[in-house]
């Protein structure tokens, strides 16, 4: 599930709330945070901690490192 949300959020032009990446990947919201805070805490992610967005991945995912 973790490489699923990854691709969504690789694909996305735009910053995505929870509640986006639920109805997009089909699991519970709950489920959607834990991988966010995986991924936030692997230093794939980038997120916005006021609003709860992921604003994208950072510039080493990008570039595929």
């Amino acid at each position: 599930m973790k490489n699923k949300v990854l691709e969504i959020i690789k694909l996305s032009n735009k910053p995505l709330k929870t509640g986006d990446l639920e109805k997009l990947v089909g699991i519970s919201r709950n489920e959607i945070q834990k991988i966010i805070n995986e991924l936030v805490i692997e230093g794939k992610i980038k997120v916005d901690k006021c609003y709860n967005k992921v604003l994208g991945l950072n510039k080493e995912e990008n570039n595929g490192k």
